[in-house]
Protein backbone atom coordinates (compact mmCIF):
# COMPACT_ATOMS: atom_id res chain seq x y z
CA UNK A 1 0.00 0.00 0.00
CA UNK A 2 1.09 3.44 -0.65
CA UNK A 3 2.09 5.30 2.55
CA UNK A 4 2.82 8.66 1.65
CA UNK A 5 0.39 11.01 3.16
CA UNK A 6 -2.88 11.91 1.29
CA UNK A 7 -2.27 15.45 2.25
CA UNK A 8 0.90 15.93 -0.17
CA UNK A 9 -0.94 14.61 -3.02
CA UNK A 10 -3.02 16.69 -5.39
CA UNK A 11 -6.76 15.47 -4.09
CA UNK A 12 -9.80 16.09 -6.09
CA UNK A 13 -13.35 15.97 -4.48
CA UNK A 14 -16.24 14.94 -6.21
CA UNK A 15 -19.94 15.13 -4.19
CA UNK A 16 -23.41 14.15 -5.44
CA UNK A 17 -26.44 14.34 -3.11
CA UNK A 18 -29.63 12.71 -4.19
CA UNK A 19 -33.39 13.08 -1.94
CA UNK A 20 -34.96 9.62 -1.53
CA UNK A 21 -38.34 9.25 -0.75
CA UNK A 22 -37.92 6.74 1.98
CA UNK A 23 -36.28 6.35 5.62
CA UNK A 24 -32.59 7.28 5.96
CA UNK A 25 -32.67 4.18 8.14
CA UNK A 26 -33.94 2.04 4.82
CA UNK A 27 -31.77 3.72 2.22
CA UNK A 28 -28.85 2.78 4.66
CA UNK A 29 -30.09 -1.10 4.83
CA UNK A 30 -30.17 -0.89 0.96
CA UNK A 31 -26.63 -0.60 0.56
CA UNK A 32 -26.04 -3.35 3.56
CA UNK A 33 -27.71 -6.11 1.66
CA UNK A 34 -26.15 -8.68 -0.56
CA UNK A 35 -26.11 -7.56 -4.04
CA UNK A 36 -26.37 -3.72 -3.57
CA UNK A 37 -22.83 -3.30 -5.19
CA UNK A 38 -24.09 -5.11 -8.08
CA UNK A 39 -26.52 -3.26 -8.63
CA UNK A 40 -24.34 0.39 -8.22
CA UNK A 41 -21.80 -1.04 -10.59
CA UNK A 42 -22.42 -0.02 -14.28
CA UNK A 43 -22.43 -2.74 -17.05
CA UNK A 44 -20.65 -0.23 -19.29
CA UNK A 45 -17.74 0.23 -16.64
CA UNK A 46 -16.27 -3.36 -17.23
CA UNK A 47 -15.68 -3.42 -13.30
CA UNK A 48 -16.36 -7.17 -12.05
CA UNK A 49 -16.72 -7.89 -7.99
CA UNK A 50 -14.41 -10.79 -7.55
CA UNK A 51 -14.16 -11.29 -3.81
CA UNK A 52 -16.40 -10.19 -0.74
CA UNK A 53 -14.84 -10.52 2.88
CA UNK A 54 -16.81 -9.67 5.47
CA UNK A 55 -20.08 -6.79 5.72
CA UNK A 56 -19.98 -3.06 5.51
CA UNK A 57 -21.09 -2.80 9.52
CA UNK A 58 -18.10 -5.34 10.57
CA UNK A 59 -15.51 -3.69 8.29
CA UNK A 60 -14.99 -6.34 5.74
CA UNK A 61 -13.59 -5.77 2.51
CA UNK A 62 -14.30 -6.00 -1.63
CA UNK A 63 -12.09 -6.78 -3.70
CA UNK A 64 -12.47 -5.94 -7.52
CA UNK A 65 -11.18 -6.28 -11.21
CA UNK A 66 -11.26 -3.30 -12.82
CA UNK A 67 -10.05 -2.40 -16.83
CA UNK A 68 -7.20 0.14 -17.24
CA UNK A 69 -6.25 0.25 -20.40
CA UNK A 70 -5.97 -3.14 -22.09
CA UNK A 71 -5.27 -4.55 -19.17
CA UNK A 72 -6.85 -5.66 -16.01
CA UNK A 73 -6.09 -4.31 -12.08
CA UNK A 74 -7.02 -5.74 -8.80
CA UNK A 75 -8.64 -3.25 -6.65
CA UNK A 76 -9.37 -3.62 -2.77
CA UNK A 77 -11.28 -1.32 -0.75
CA UNK A 78 -11.59 -1.66 3.01
CA UNK A 79 -15.17 -0.42 4.78
CA UNK A 80 -14.42 1.74 7.69
CA UNK A 81 -16.49 4.20 10.00
CA UNK A 82 -19.57 2.69 9.72
CA UNK A 83 -22.59 4.22 11.87
CA UNK A 84 -25.65 2.90 12.15
CA UNK A 85 -28.32 5.35 10.68
CA UNK A 86 -25.20 7.79 9.55
CA UNK A 87 -23.05 5.79 6.49
CA UNK A 88 -19.83 4.45 6.06
CA UNK A 89 -16.36 5.16 4.57
CA UNK A 90 -14.58 2.91 1.43
CA UNK A 91 -11.20 3.30 1.40
CA UNK A 92 -8.44 1.77 -1.67
CA UNK A 93 -6.11 -0.76 0.79
CA UNK A 94 -4.61 -1.28 -3.11
CA UNK A 95 -5.90 -0.23 -6.73
CA UNK A 96 -5.28 1.68 -9.37
CA UNK A 97 -5.17 5.48 -7.25
CA UNK A 98 -2.36 7.19 -5.27
CA UNK A 99 -5.43 8.02 -2.58
CA UNK A 100 -9.15 6.66 -2.46
CA UNK A 101 -11.75 8.03 0.25
CA UNK A 102 -15.24 7.54 -0.45
CA UNK A 103 -17.73 8.71 2.43
CA UNK A 104 -21.23 7.11 1.70
CA UNK A 105 -23.27 9.82 3.97
CA UNK A 106 -27.65 9.93 4.69
CA UNK A 107 -29.11 12.63 6.28
CA UNK A 108 -33.47 12.54 7.31
CA UNK A 109 -34.89 15.28 5.70
CA UNK A 110 -38.73 15.70 5.60
CA UNK A 111 -40.42 13.33 3.41
CA UNK A 112 -37.53 10.89 3.32
CA UNK A 113 -33.64 11.47 3.22
CA UNK A 114 -30.61 13.12 1.54
CA UNK A 115 -27.77 10.14 0.05
CA UNK A 116 -24.70 11.89 -0.61
CA UNK A 117 -21.64 10.25 -2.20
CA UNK A 118 -18.33 12.48 -1.74
CA UNK A 119 -15.56 10.92 -3.20
CA UNK A 120 -11.69 12.38 -2.80
CA UNK A 121 -9.12 10.76 -5.14
CA UNK A 122 -5.77 11.70 -6.00
CA UNK A 123 -4.49 10.68 -9.51
CA UNK A 124 -2.16 7.92 -10.34
CA UNK A 125 1.83 9.23 -11.01
CA UNK A 126 2.13 10.30 -14.64
CA UNK A 127 -1.60 10.26 -15.03
CA UNK A 128 -2.65 14.24 -15.06
CA UNK A 129 -2.85 13.81 -18.63
CA UNK A 130 -6.14 11.72 -17.95
CA UNK A 131 -7.60 13.91 -15.58
CA UNK A 132 -10.43 15.39 -17.16
CA UNK A 133 -11.38 12.01 -18.53
CA UNK A 134 -10.99 10.20 -15.24
CA UNK A 135 -13.51 12.52 -13.45
CA UNK A 136 -15.68 12.55 -16.68
CA UNK A 137 -15.88 8.75 -15.62
CA UNK A 138 -16.49 9.43 -11.95
CA UNK A 139 -19.48 11.50 -12.01
CA UNK A 140 -20.75 9.34 -15.25
CA UNK A 141 -20.78 6.41 -12.46
CA UNK A 142 -21.66 8.37 -9.68
CA UNK A 143 -24.74 10.03 -11.51
CA UNK A 144 -25.81 5.85 -12.40
CA UNK A 145 -25.30 4.80 -8.82
CA UNK A 146 -27.53 7.89 -8.12
CA UNK A 147 -30.47 6.72 -10.47
CA UNK A 148 -29.90 2.94 -9.69
CA UNK A 149 -30.32 3.89 -5.80
CA UNK A 150 -33.21 5.85 -5.92
CA UNK A 151 -34.86 3.60 -8.83
CA UNK A 152 -34.30 0.49 -6.84
CA UNK A 153 -35.42 1.76 -3.26
CA UNK A 154 -38.40 3.45 -5.00
CA UNK A 155 -39.77 -0.11 -5.70
CA UNK A 156 -38.54 -1.83 -3.20
CA UNK A 157 -40.40 0.32 -0.78
CA UNK A 158 -44.45 -1.20 -2.68
CA UNK A 159 -43.71 -4.38 -0.96
CA UNK A 160 -45.52 -5.55 1.48
CA UNK A 161 -43.30 -8.32 2.90
CA UNK A 162 -39.78 -10.44 2.29
CA UNK A 163 -40.62 -13.10 -0.18
CA UNK A 164 -38.77 -16.27 -1.18
CA UNK A 165 -38.07 -16.53 -4.79
CA UNK A 166 -36.59 -19.32 -6.63
CA UNK A 167 -34.46 -18.22 -10.17
CA UNK A 168 -33.39 -20.41 -12.83
CA UNK A 169 -31.16 -18.80 -15.38
CA UNK A 170 -29.50 -16.73 -12.55
CA UNK A 171 -26.03 -16.10 -14.28
CA UNK A 172 -27.91 -15.24 -17.75
CA UNK A 173 -27.96 -11.77 -18.78
CA UNK A 174 -31.09 -11.43 -16.99
CA UNK A 175 -30.71 -13.07 -13.88
CA UNK A 176 -26.98 -11.45 -13.41
CA UNK A 177 -28.90 -8.34 -12.51
CA UNK A 178 -32.33 -9.67 -11.26
CA UNK A 179 -30.51 -11.58 -8.34
CA UNK A 180 -29.16 -8.56 -6.86
CA UNK A 181 -32.23 -6.51 -7.49
CA UNK A 182 -34.17 -8.71 -4.99
CA UNK A 183 -31.29 -9.66 -2.49
CA UNK A 184 -31.10 -5.87 -2.06
CA UNK A 185 -34.41 -5.40 -1.37
CA UNK A 186 -34.55 -7.93 1.22
CA UNK A 187 -36.04 -10.56 -0.76
CA UNK A 188 -34.42 -14.11 -0.19
CA UNK A 189 -33.27 -15.68 -3.22
CA UNK A 190 -32.80 -19.54 -4.23
CA UNK A 191 -30.46 -20.20 -7.11
CA UNK A 192 -31.84 -23.32 -9.38
CA UNK A 193 -28.33 -24.70 -10.53
CA UNK A 194 -26.91 -27.55 -12.42
CA UNK A 195 -24.82 -29.95 -10.31
CA UNK A 196 -23.90 -29.88 -6.58
CA UNK A 197 -26.01 -27.00 -4.80
CA UNK A 198 -24.47 -24.69 -2.26
CA UNK A 199 -26.69 -23.27 0.75
CA UNK A 200 -29.41 -21.02 -0.67
CA UNK A 201 -29.54 -22.71 -3.64
CA UNK A 202 -31.47 -25.51 -5.66
CA UNK A 203 -29.98 -28.53 -7.35
CA UNK A 204 -31.71 -29.62 -10.84
CA UNK A 205 -30.33 -31.37 -14.30
CA UNK A 206 -32.73 -29.19 -16.88
CA UNK A 207 -35.16 -31.76 -18.26
CA UNK A 208 -34.32 -34.48 -16.01
CA UNK A 209 -34.29 -33.99 -12.46
CA UNK A 210 -35.08 -31.31 -9.59
CA UNK A 211 -34.77 -31.17 -6.16
CA UNK A 212 -38.45 -30.62 -5.63
CA UNK A 213 -38.30 -30.93 -1.63
CA UNK A 214 -36.01 -27.42 -1.83
CA UNK A 215 -38.96 -25.77 -3.41
CA UNK A 216 -41.25 -26.43 -0.77
CA UNK A 217 -42.10 -23.01 1.07
CA UNK A 218 -41.12 -20.38 -2.43
CA UNK A 219 -43.71 -17.64 -2.47
CA UNK A 220 -42.21 -17.05 -6.05
CA UNK A 221 -40.64 -18.36 -8.95
CA UNK A 222 -38.71 -17.29 -12.01
CA UNK A 223 -37.86 -19.11 -14.76
CA UNK A 224 -34.83 -17.76 -16.88
CA UNK A 225 -33.01 -20.89 -18.25
CA UNK A 226 -32.27 -21.87 -22.01
CA UNK A 227 -29.80 -22.73 -24.29
CA UNK A 228 -28.75 -19.29 -25.84
CA UNK A 229 -30.12 -19.13 -29.19
CA UNK A 230 -27.08 -16.55 -30.31
CA UNK A 231 -24.83 -19.85 -32.59
CA UNK A 232 -25.17 -21.81 -35.48
CA UNK A 233 -27.93 -23.51 -35.66
CA UNK A 234 -27.08 -27.31 -36.90
CA UNK A 235 -30.28 -30.16 -36.22
CA UNK A 236 -28.85 -31.06 -33.03
CA UNK A 237 -28.85 -27.62 -32.10
CA UNK A 238 -31.92 -26.76 -32.55
CA UNK A 239 -33.27 -29.74 -30.83
CA UNK A 240 -31.11 -28.33 -27.80
CA UNK A 241 -32.68 -25.27 -28.03
CA UNK A 242 -36.22 -26.40 -27.98
CA UNK A 243 -36.02 -29.11 -25.40
CA UNK A 244 -33.48 -26.43 -22.83
CA UNK A 245 -36.99 -24.41 -22.56
CA UNK A 246 -39.69 -26.64 -23.37
CA UNK A 247 -38.75 -29.98 -21.06
CA UNK A 248 -37.42 -27.72 -19.00
CA UNK A 249 -40.20 -25.81 -18.07
CA UNK A 250 -42.65 -28.56 -17.78
CA UNK A 251 -40.67 -30.41 -15.76
CA UNK A 252 -40.13 -27.36 -13.30
CA UNK A 253 -43.99 -26.67 -13.99
CA UNK A 254 -44.88 -30.43 -12.58
CA UNK A 255 -42.62 -30.18 -9.74
CA UNK A 256 -44.28 -27.02 -8.48
CA UNK A 257 -47.87 -28.26 -9.26
CA UNK A 258 -47.24 -31.45 -6.72
CA UNK A 259 -45.97 -29.17 -3.42
CA UNK A 260 -48.24 -28.90 -1.14
CA UNK A 261 -48.00 -25.41 -0.47
CA UNK A 262 -47.80 -23.62 -4.21
CA UNK A 263 -46.07 -20.57 -5.18
CA UNK A 264 -48.26 -17.66 -5.68
CA UNK A 265 -46.67 -16.74 -9.21
CA UNK A 266 -44.53 -18.43 -11.74
CA UNK A 267 -42.92 -15.68 -14.17
CA UNK A 268 -41.27 -17.54 -16.83
CA UNK A 269 -39.50 -15.95 -19.92
CA UNK A 270 -40.35 -15.65 -23.59
CA UNK A 271 -39.00 -14.01 -26.33
CA UNK A 272 -40.01 -11.73 -29.10
CA UNK A 273 -39.42 -14.40 -31.57
CA UNK A 274 -42.61 -15.84 -30.71
CA UNK A 275 -43.96 -12.89 -33.38
CA UNK A 276 -41.72 -14.32 -35.92
CA UNK A 277 -39.97 -12.95 -38.97
CA UNK A 278 -41.73 -9.34 -39.39
CA UNK A 279 -40.18 -7.61 -41.53
CA UNK A 280 -41.20 -3.85 -41.31
CA UNK A 281 -44.83 -4.38 -39.46
CA UNK A 282 -45.16 -3.27 -36.01
CA UNK A 283 -46.40 -5.74 -33.55
CA UNK A 284 -47.67 -5.54 -29.92
CA UNK A 285 -47.95 -7.54 -27.26
CA UNK A 286 -50.88 -8.80 -27.94
CA UNK A 287 -50.47 -9.61 -31.80
CA UNK A 288 -50.67 -13.56 -33.08
CA UNK A 289 -47.93 -15.30 -33.21
CA UNK A 290 -45.86 -15.62 -36.30
CA UNK A 291 -44.37 -18.47 -37.63
CA UNK A 292 -40.99 -20.25 -38.16
CA UNK A 293 -38.81 -21.79 -35.57
CA UNK A 294 -38.52 -19.48 -32.70
CA UNK A 295 -42.18 -18.86 -33.01
CA UNK A 296 -43.11 -22.86 -32.52
CA UNK A 297 -40.33 -22.84 -29.55
CA UNK A 298 -42.15 -20.01 -27.58
CA UNK A 299 -45.43 -21.57 -28.13
CA UNK A 300 -44.45 -24.76 -26.35
CA UNK A 301 -42.40 -22.70 -24.21
CA UNK A 302 -45.49 -21.47 -23.30
CA UNK A 303 -47.86 -24.33 -22.95
CA UNK A 304 -44.98 -26.41 -20.70
CA UNK A 305 -46.41 -23.86 -17.97
CA UNK A 306 -49.94 -25.74 -18.34
CA UNK A 307 -49.22 -27.75 -15.15
CA UNK A 308 -48.49 -24.89 -13.01
CA UNK A 309 -51.53 -22.68 -14.21
CA UNK A 310 -53.71 -26.08 -13.76
CA UNK A 311 -52.63 -26.28 -10.04
CA UNK A 312 -54.18 -22.69 -9.60
CA UNK A 313 -50.86 -20.95 -9.48
CA UNK A 314 -50.64 -17.65 -11.29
Amino acid sequence: MNTEHWATMDVRVLLRETRLPVPAVEALAWHLRPGALQRLIPAWSGVRVTAERGSIAQGGEVELSVPVGPFRRRWVARHEDFVSGSGFVDRQVCGPFRHWRHVHRVVPVLGGCQWEDQIEYALPRGAGCLASLIEANLERTLAFRHRRLRDDVVRHATASRSLRIAVSGSSGLIGTQLVPFLTSGGHQVLRLVRGPADPGSIAWTPGRSIDAVSLAGCDAVIHLAGLSVAQRWSPATKIAIRDSRVLATRQLCEALAAQVRRPEVLICASACGFYGDTGERAVKEGSPGGDGFLAAVCREWAEACEPARQAGIR
